[in-house]
């Protein structure tokens, strides 16, 4: 049965998938045959030997349908040519009746369910398990973009090499598809880049939209009227899939196409600053502020290179807000596309965006035979009648498609059942925000149950993720939460291990009731299926499932330390939506009031007050409530929130909280406790900030000897405590003491900590200071400049201490007559200040006057 290229890539791409999927799993077999066959059979035979016997596996493709008889003749020549093999299997790629998708066995051959051929799917799962072989290699897995073009030349090398009969052991397999890897990974360019989402292959109709879109943007390859173009309209009514129709036809045009997602403006920032690493820029990995911004001078300045910028979702008014400030500046080279469902985006610049109705009957009706494969089968008249009843909503009709070819059910059968529940379901729960009509959550509940049916795991999956944000649910959020997930979705979870992950969503996904990130390692909800399966549980259900999501967060969000920044940041979204759960559903526990200090300790290391403050304020009044005052954990939340009211420059509201904090810890740890060494030093450091140097030295020492008696010499807090005291001398005129004090703070950081830790470079900073404060800038400067360079990879360009060392080799510049390199460092430093702790701070004012001062030195 010849089956074309396609059928001849489906059996080549699966072979390759199962040869990948052999060296991942820790299979027993010890070597592997390769045995050709006539190409024009459209097969590789695959013998696997160990030492229990053997198996024979044989993948076959075909374009046209593969019907019973066909998978029984196949079957019959595989045992008649491998009839000494212990174990024989035939893997079906292509479309099958439901005869041969029952079959299970013929004979002595095995025929698991049939692969579709979908070279596009087949292609993206092979990727994935490439990507897993060559970074379990130790070998770079390449661009994601660039991967399922590297799978098709794998297939043609296996289909050239498997000509002649090979025999490969585990390490002989591994070494030879990594060789290939590396050499045709070599051959791919950098462009075109194409990152949108795979092609609708039943896209129908909005050729009058479509011809909109390429009039705005270019006519002939040449820029026309506004570079910036916007599609708005109601969820669910298509905007993402004409935007993606366009960008898959327009393709040719341009050497790169972006694809971002702007549904949050955590999304939005990620994936701009992706950009930055598709196109090889120079950037810091951990500032994806500097990528964002390398990107969009790349996109300003490259002439040279045609490129198509696509911002979907935007529909926050927030992120537009965001967004408006990243979108590049006019070029000829480019142009942008945006999806939302705002009707007025004038921020952007738009007056007038292209407003998007729902599919006329005609085209919807087309969408439902072509999306079924049913245009010749006579279901018209039912197609019609759905596709009004569901009103020309793109969203509904998909979903309504989707269930009726799983099911393989007639249309007018599907339209009986919808309205028979549909009166009942709109007794149970009306509209959602206006967002989608009660059509779409009645075809999601007819999903809801189909995957209960399929796996109660899942189903449980879908429940859990209802209570998590909706976007970028990182896949160890399951894992390592697992065991606060019940017993039915817990033990499906392994430890460390996605493909549990992946096994749970595919049910999900199958009815795109999830979007899974391969790359990233994510998985996103809508919001309304959220809503939908909300709606689905009782009070006590609902409250259980938000306990759990809470309690599984907080066993997968880690200690926020430096060295978990990168977990923390992953979660820290999730964090934020956790803190609503805690208060809609009043989950006043240890546990909630524990994830809210830990989320908003990482947001307030990072610079990002404002976002955890209220997050401190809330852990602050459960522990008030659960644990009472009197508690070292409610001390604790005291601390932490006066320590962020001290950094945004609230001392008075700070100090009552440290002093109440000190008094418990005395009076419930006692005076040989570190957390009481901890309040000492933290009260301290208030007076030394509000120039009370005479209550704050006394503070500082008894900190610091409590410490050594405690902790050690060798300890990060009598380092900090050392640090604070040799500040204190310095800013009394007392630079003889500081100066050995400064410098064993430093060395203890250095050994203990390391050379790229924050407080590694605060102790660099401060020793610095104190060299130019004594006319020692030679040796000051190269400290300021180590000092920066760590702060700049480590926290950011936006946070509070790179502007301070901004601020201070400024200051060193200004003060040895170097006024022209000072002012744009003052410059920066105080956009930074404003921003994060605004135009009042005692710091932002420090540097606005040191810029003042800088400019009128010109």
């Amino acid at each position: 049965m010849s089956g074309g290229q396609p059928a001849i890539r489906g059996y080549l791409i699966q072979t390759l998938i199962a040869l990948l999927d052999a060296l991942a799993k820790d299979r027993p077999w010890d070597y592997v045959r390769l045995e050709p066959a006539d190409p024009d059979l459209e097969k590789i035979d695959l013998l696997w030997e160990q030492a229990s016997g053997t198996r024979a596996v044989q993948v076959k493709s075909s374009q046209n349908q593969i019907g019973k008889a066909d998978a029984e003749r196949w079957a019959e020549e595989l045992e008649t040519h491998h009839g000494g093999a212990d174990e024989l299997e035939l893997v079906l790629v292509g479309p099958c009746a439901q005869s041969v998708v029952q079959l299970g066995r013929a004979g002595r051959v095995t025929i698991p369910p049939p692969v579709p051929l979908n070279l596009d799917l087949l292609c993206q799962a092979a990727a994935h398990r490439l990507a897993l072989f060559l970074e379990s290699q130790g070998a770079s897995a390449g661009r994601a973009d660039q991967r399922e073009a590297l799978v098709r030349q794998l297939g043609w090398r296996l289909a050239q090499w498997s000509a002649e009969s090979h025999r490969l052991s585990r390490a002989e397999l591994a070494g030879l598809l990594e060789a290939w890897s590396r050499e045709e990974a070599a051959k791919l360019p950098l462009f075109p880049i194409f990152t949108a989402p795979q092609r609708n292959p039943f896209f129908t109709g909005r050729e009058a939209e479509l011809e909109w879109l390429h009039t705005r943007l270019r006519t002939a390859g040449r820029a026309v009227l506004s570079q910036t173009q916007a599609i708005s309209g109601l969820g669910g009514v298509g905007k993402t899939q004409t935007v993606l129709e366009y960008a898959h036809q327009v393709r040719g045009d341009y050497d790169a196409v972006f694809w971002i997602s702007a549904a949050s403006e955590l999304e939005l920032r990620t994936e701009y600053a992706q950009i930055a690493a598709r196109l090889g820029l120079p950037h810091d990995a951990g500032d994806a502020e500097g990528a964002m911004r390398a990107a969009r001078r790349w996109l300003e300045s490259s002439p040279d290179r045609r490129w198509l910028l696509v911002f979907d979702n935007a529909d926050d008014p927030q992120v537009l807000d965001v967004l408006q400030g990243w979108l590049p500046s006019s070029s000829p080279a480019g142009d942008i596309l945006v999806t939302s469902r705002a009707r007025v985006l004038e921020a952007l610049g738009l007056v007038s965006p292209l407003a998007l109705a729902t599919l006329p009957a005609a085209e919807s009706t087309a969408f439902l035979l072509k999306r079924t494969g049913r245009e010749q089968a006579g279901e018209v008249t039912g197609a019609a009648e759905l596709a009004r009843e569901l009103d020309g909503l793109p969203l509904a009709l998909e979903q309504a498609a989707a269930y009726v070819l799983d099911r393989d059910v007639p249309f007018a059968e599907y339209l009986a059942s919808y309205r028979r529940q549909r009166l009942a379901l709109l007794e149970q729960r009306g509209p959602q925000s206006g967002a989608y009509p009660q059509t779409v959550a009645t075809t999601w509940l007819l999903n809801f149950r189909q995957v209960g049916m399929e796996s109660a795991a899942a189903a449980e999956l879908l429940q859990l993720s209802a209570f998590l944000g909706a976007g970028a649910i990182p896949f160890e959020l399951l894992s390592a939460g697992r065991g606060e997930l019940g017993p039915t979705l817990g033990p499906a979870l392994a430890a460390d291990e996605s493909l549990s992950v992946y096994e749970l969503l595919k049910p999900l996904a199958r009815f795109s009731l999830v979007r899974v990130d391969r790359t990233e390692q994510t998985y996103s909800v809508h919001r309304l299926v959220q809503e939908v399966t909300k709606g689905q549980l009782s009070e006590v259900s609902r409250r259980a499932w938000a306990e759990r999501a809470v309690r599984g967060l907080n066993a997968a969000f880690p200690s926020p330390q430096f060295e978990n920044w990168a977990t923390c940041a992953r979660l820290a979204q999730q964090g934020l939506a956790a803190s609503e759960l805690i208060a809609t559903y009043g989950l006043q526990s240890n546990v909630s009031a524990r994830l809210l200090n830990q989320v908003a300790f990482y947001l307030a290391a990072r610079g990002q007050y404002a976002v955890a403050e209220p997050l401190y304020q809330q852990a602050l009044e459960i522990r008030r409530q659960v644990l009472g005052e009197q508690h070292p954990n409610f001390a604790q939340s005291l601390n932490a929130l006066a320590s962020l009211y001290e950094s945004t420059g609230r001392y008075e509201q700070a100090e009552p909280l440290l002093q109440q904090a000190l008094e418990i810890r005395r009076e419930v740890l006692g005076e040989q406790h570190p957390d009481f060494a901890r309040s000492l030093n933290n009260l301290a450091a208030l007076y030394d900030s509000t120039g009370r140097y005479e209550q704050a030295e006394p503070l500082y020492q008894e900190a610091l000897d409590l410490y050594r008696q405690v902790l050690g010499e060798q300890h990060p807090n009598f380092a900090l405590s050392l640090n604070n005291l040799a500040a204190l001398y310095s800013a009394t005129g007392r630079s003889e003491q500081a100066e050995p004090l400064f410098q064993q703070a430093l060395e203890v950081y250095r050994q203990v900590l390391g050379e790229q830790h924050p407080d590694f470079a605060t102790s660099l900073n401060n020793l610095a200071a104190l060299y130019s404060a004594t006319g020692r800038s030679e040796q000051a400067e190269p400290l300021y400049q180590q000092a920066l360079e760590i702060r700049r990879q480590v926290l950011g360009e936006q946070h509070p201490d790179f502007a301070t060392s901004l601020n201070n080799l400024a200051a060193l510049y200004f003060a040895t007559g170097r006024s022209e390199q000072a002012e744009p460092l003052y410059q920066q430093a105080l956009e930074v200040l404003r921003q994060v702790l605004g135009p009042n701070h005692p710091h932002t004012k420090l540097v606005q006057a040191n810029y003042d001062r800088a400019r009128r030195a010109r």
